[in-house]
């Protein structure tokens, strides 16, 4: 689903982006394409950057920060919902900071994150509180109810 969205972004972000527009204009010089006028990303042969080239660019960020699992830029969209989840923000805050133009499309993405968050609290609760702990026994050892 795509949808404009806002964002508060860094002053080095913004530089960064005033930089790459310099470069875009370089490149589209030697590659004209109208079409590609106002894309950030367009690779030094005038054509749009795909996904490989930002998940590539980002294995290489994981590796120097000594991060050895797989990781792409959708991924990470999916830790930063998780992260709004179990900081307790509402689910139409974030369908609208993640540009879903409808609550429904949220929930159906991120779904198995709530249920999941669900269960565990549900676990931890269960197995964490001293007052459902009890001796059983069971060879000799203290065990949870």
């Amino acid at each position: 689903e795509n949808s404009y969205r806002k964002l508060q972004v860094p002053d080095v972000i913004l530089e960064e982006l005033k930089r790459r527009k310099n470069v875009n204009r370089e490149i589209l010089k030697k590659h004209p394409n109208k079409k590609l006028k106002d894309h950030v990303s367009i690779g030094y042969c005038g054509t749009i950057m795909g996904d490989e080239t930002y998940n590539s660019a980002l294995h290489k960020i994981a590796v120097r920060a000594n991060i050895h699992k797989k990781i792409s830029y959708h991924s990470l969209r999916h830790i930063f919902c998780s992260i709004l989840l179990e900081s307790g923000l509402s689910l139409e805050l974030i369908s609208k900071i993640l540009g879903h133009s409808r609550c429904s499309t949220t929930f159906d993405i991120y779904c198995g994150i709530i249920d999941a968050e669900e269960k565990i609290a549900n676990v931890i609760e269960e197995s964490l509180n001293p007052l459902a702990c009890a001796k059983v026994q069971n060879n000799d050892q203290e065990a949870c109810l």
